[in-house]
Parts: structure tokens; sequence; C-alpha cells
């Protein structure tokens, strides 16, 4: 009797419609800002194609921690989601930090690419720790804020450096290329760039003018040096729950959000600097014989960093695609 009462517990279960879904999703973004507008859309999208099933509940603002307390969060339950970049995504595979080396691509069309044909690999490496990707965008560039004038690489190396947030292997990366960065973990940058504790930082421009840090350091970089990746991940957990025949609608919807998005993100950028221009902030110019010797040295930097900071297979099959790349360019 048991037996079969536990069977038709079973049937039911298979056969019952999947009743109201909460999906808690932490995000670092600012709520006023495009990924937050997009996280509004992307919420509003997946009610109205599960016909009200699937609710997503956003937390903007960091309010549900770091990257790496989003995902303690989502071990054990707390969110089913979080919004990541490569720091977050290397967090859970090591292996795709490769993707933000530093100088590795020269723009933005070959990062895209790059991460299109990449892509395959990088959900796998994600679905088998037990975390299902729902998107890929580029989260920004990051470029050098500086009390004064920094164009290269020897200027750079004299600076008192941090990197905002949890940034390890990006600080680990940076002293193979020579520099001497201050742990920015648990620091708070205005008031150690006020103090003199620091006089550069490492950010997004978006995140500068957002966080007014350019005050306290005025003098930008228009040197790109290291993209940053973003992601959206649920747990598989929750992502089996959503009924299969609902999930490629799902994904649509999101990949056309996500592309609405990136197709901005060079505007974005523009708008963030011309915005912080406008209040002091003064855009320095590298020059190309600057530009070939970062280029130079972040590259023997990454080369020494294979195998412990970025993975070498990946860092390979992306050099091949690069070559192909460039080579039909041309």
């Amino acid at each position: 009797m048991k037996r079969i009462t536990m069977l038709l517990i079973l049937v039911l279960f298979l056969i019952v419609p999947l009743s109201s879904l909460q999906i808690k999703l932490g995000s670092q973004a600012p709520e006023a800002s495009p990924w937050g507008d997009a996280l509004k859309e992307l919420a509003a999208e997946w009610l109205k194609i599960s016909n009200g099933e699937i609710q997503i509940r956003i937390f903007h603002n960091a309010v549900a921690g770091n990257e790496d307390d989003m995902l303690r969060k989502m071990r054990i339950g707390q969110l089913q989601g979080a919004v990541l970049t490569t720091n977050g995504l290397g967090l859970i595979d090591k292996a795709l930090l490769t993707l933000s080396a530093p100088m590795i691509f020269k723009d933005r069309n070959e990062f895209g690419k790059t991460i299109e044909l990449v892509k395959p690999d990088l959900e796998n490496r994600l679905v088998v720790k037990g975390y299902q990707p729902i998107v890929w965008n580029t989260a920004g560039w990051i470029h050098f804020f500086s009390k004064t004038k920094l164009t290269s690489i020897e200027q750079a190396r004299n600076r008192k450096l941090t990197i905002p947030g949890n940034s390890d292997d990006l600080f680990k990366m940076m002293q193979t290329m020579g520099f001497k960065p201050i742990n920015g973990q648990g620091l708070e940058v205005l008031t150690a760039l006020n103090s003199g504790m620091v006089d550069t930082i490492l950010l997004v421009p978006f995140a500068a003018a957002g966080y007014q840090l350019f005050g306290a350091a005025p003098h930008f970089s228009d040197l790109e040096f290291a993209p940053i990746l973003g992601s959206i991940v649920l747990s598989t957990q929750t992502w089996t729950r959503i009924p299969a025949n609902l999930r490629p609608q799902l994904m649509a919807a999101a990949a056309k959000i996500a592309a609405k998005l990136d197709s901005r993100a060079v505007d974005i950028e523009k708008e963030a600097i011309t915005a912080m221009v406008k209040y002091g902030l003064i855009v320095n110019r590298t020059s190309q014989s600057e530009l070939a010797e970062w280029q130079k040295e972040a590259a023997m930097a990454v080369q020494k960093s294979l195998g412990t900071i970025y993975d070498k297979d990946l860092f390979n099959t992306i050099q091949t695609i690069l070559t192909r790349l460039r080579s039909n360019r041309e």
C-alpha cells in the first residue's frame, strides 16, 4: 500500500504543472542602471512567458553581497541565481578567468566573436559544477583612473594601485607584470583615494561614474586593459524545476535582452565618460609606442601565468580563434 501511495505521489508530481516558482536573483549592479533595467525586463518577460508561474525577485545594488557571497547563498538555497562577472565565474571554474587576461584581445569585436565560439565549452564547465548559465554579455572593459596623468606602463608601475572588490587573481597578475598593488578586498576605495593610501584604481568607467570615484582620481587612461565577462546563472536544481517546454522560450527572451544591452555597451561607456568629463575628468591618450609596450609586457606576464592564474588549454583555444579572425581581417 505504501508503495502504491508513493507511486501515486510521484505520478502527480510529474503531471501537475509547475506552481509559482520564485527565483531570488542577486546582482551587484545598481538598480538605476542599464543592467538593472535589463534584469527588470527579463523578470517581466519570464513572468509573461510562464503565465505568471516564474517570478524573479531581484536583489539589486549588492544587497545580496559580493560574488563570493552570492555563490555561497546559492549553495545553501538562499538565492537561486546571480549575476556574475569574470571574478564570480572564476570562483566556479578558474579557467573562465582566462577570458579576462589583460591585453589578449585587441578590440571588442574580437572579444565578442571569441565568446560566441567558446560558449559551449564555458557552459559545460558551469553545468558540471551545478550552475546553468542563462545568458552571456560584456560587462565592460577596465581602465586606469589615477590622481595624475598615466599612459605608460612604467608610470603605472610606480603608482599605489588597487583593484576594488574581490579580484585576487587580477591582483596576482598585476604583481606578475611588475606592479605592487594594494589589496582592495574590504577597502573603502574613496576613503583610500582621499587619504593618499592609493592613487590609482582599475575599474570600468560606468562604476567610476556611479560611485563618484573619478573626483578623487580624475585622470582616465583610454587603454582598454581587460574585458569583463558577465553572465546570469541559476542553480541547476532551480533550472530543472522549470518545465522543459518553457526553457527555450526563456533562453530566447534572455538572449534578446542581452543582445540589446550589448549593442548599447559602447554608448553606455561613452555616455559615462562624457558625463565625467563635464565634471572634471581628464582623458589621457595612450600612444602607439606605449600601447606596444603594454601589449608586450602583458603577453609575457600572461605566458608566465598559464597553469597558475589562467588555463593553458582555453588560452590556446582563444589564440587559435584570434589568429584565424585576424588573418581573415587582413
